[in-house]
């Protein structure tokens, strides 16, 4: 009986896994490298492996900018001054 529970609840917390890593996210990042479009994320030690796509008209080097990541695409929305 204790097997079947805890096998309930590793399925339980691996689909609330699943879920979370699909859901979108918001994070700060800094501007590497203008073209191609780069961007380092808060934390990271390197900027994302794609040009993310950019809403804000060509942003400099060194600007901090937010970034929405969902699945395998980063949006850049904007930054602290918009």
């Amino acid at each position: 009986m204790m097997a079947t529970t805890l096998d309930a609840l590793v399925a339980a917390l691996a689909d609330l896994r699943r879920r979370v890593d699909r859901a979108p996210s918001y994070r700060w990042g800094t501007v590497t490298s203008a073209s191609p479009l780069r961007v380092r994320l808060d934390g990271d030690s390197a900027p994302l492996g794609a040009s993310p796509v950019s809403l804000v008209a060509a942003p400099a080097v060194g600007a901090r900018v937010l970034v929405l990541l969902h699945g395998r695409r980063a949006v850049v929305l904007g930054t602290p001054a918009t």
